[in-house]
């Protein structure tokens, strides 16, 4: 029995493995990627200090003058912005258990072991709790400085930053996404001292639009050869690189989600669900790059949005016997923080991430 206990607690690094080599992609989920940056605390550092460093103070000194030395003159020297600091919270974010009755396994035919069937719905399961709490940081208006409205007309709106005519959702007749998606670029640039955003989230819903776009079919191959001729879409491949080109962000970086989630209850009548990731809403961000590196409870960071801070120690999944015989039992545990990187501080908005919400009708 003490044996059982034991075992219940510990991590198995088989069946971790096996599951997270096994279980099959498909859905698109971002949770699935690199993203967003991981930093793998060290072991029992479930609290502790993220390290900030200010853009301001790598964009030199030039405001202060005359930076020339002259010949037996001191150095003058540089002051220091110095880095800010917030806190990080590693709690469980995932928990849970499936069972199977001893008799089922004995009897089944399946080509299968069915209690690493069951760990890999847990594993689909955990994925699907990440990638929306990926989508809740990536896409919450109130966590970015700016988040326009594609198509509105108030102060806040894309409208008022366009240089061309009004603003107008992509999938409508007149629609500029191509030059629009430039516009924000430069937006991103400015309000970052000169940083270039390195991630595109593009639904794929979104992407459909565009591949119909007529400014982004102007922009693809010959209609002479037959290509985006007579108002086809072009190829999602071909939406992806123009996406890219009017960034400036490579095209491994131009994520396409659509996965979805059940939103009814377990076992409801009619199966209801959503996307995780909002098909409305585009976004740019800097999130790769952060160097952070768990020194104890402090982790320092370069610029970006976010982060996710990570104890693979705690995070995995376990397997054990009921006590009394009747069922092998599986587990899943995951331990993290995705957590916004605020541009300032005391803030908790950043600079680093932009979206034009609204963006098709």
């Amino acid at each position: 029995m003490a044996a059982e206990q034991s075992n219940y607690k510990a991590i198995d690094p088989l069946l971790t493995e096996a599951v997270f080599g096994a279980v099959p992609s498909g859905m698109s989920l971002l949770a699935e990627t690199d993203i967003i940056d991981e930093v793998t605390i060290d072991q029992g550092m479930l609290s502790g200090t993220l390290w900030i460093d200010q853009r301001a103070a790598f964009m030199g000194n030039e405001g202060d003058g005359d930076a020339s030395r002259a010949p037996g003159a001191p150095f003058r020297e540089v002051g220091d912005e110095a880095p800010f600091t917030e806190t990080y919270l590693v709690r469980n974010r995932f928990g849970r258990s499936a069972s199977i009755p001893k008799e089922h396994r004995r009897q089944s035919q399946l080509p299968y072991d069915l209690v690493e069937r069951r760990a890999m719905q847990l594993e689909r399961s955990r994925l699907v709790r990440r990638e929306r709490s990926l989508a809740g940081l990536l896409q919450t208006e109130a966590n970015f400085v700016r988040a326009l409205d594609c198509a509105g007309t108030g102060a806040g709106d894309f409208a008022n930053v366009k240089t061309n005519a009004g603003g107008i959702a992509w999938d409508l007749a007149g629609a500029t996404p191509f030059s629009d998606m430039m516009l924000a670029t430069e937006l991103f640039i400015e309000d970052n001292g000169g940083i270039r955003p390195d991630t595109v989230i593009v639904p794929l819903r979104m992407a459909g639009a565009l591949a119909r776009s007529a400014e982004f079919r102007g922009y693809f191959g010959d209609s002479t050869a037959g290509l985006a001729a007579g108002g086809h879409p072009i190829p999602i491949p071909a939406v992806r690189d123009l996406i890219a080109a009017a960034t400036g962000v490579s095209a491994e970086r131009v994520y396409m989600p659509f996965g979805r989630y059940r939103t009814s209850a377990e076992g409801a009548a009619t199966l209801a669900e959503a996307y995780a990731f909002s098909a409305t809403t585009f976004g740019l961000y800097k999130l790769s790059g952060s160097d952070g590196t768990a020194s104890g409870s402090m982790i320092p960071v370069s610029p970006v949005a976010a982060i996710r801070v990570f104890d693979a120690e705690l995070s995995g999944f376990v397997r054990w016997d009921a006590l009394d015989g009747t069922a092998h039992n599986v587990a899943a545990d995951d331990f993290y923080h995705d957590k916004l990187i605020p541009t300032a501080d005391g803030g908790s908005t950043t600079t680093l991430g932009m979206l034009i919400t609204d963006c098709i009708s």
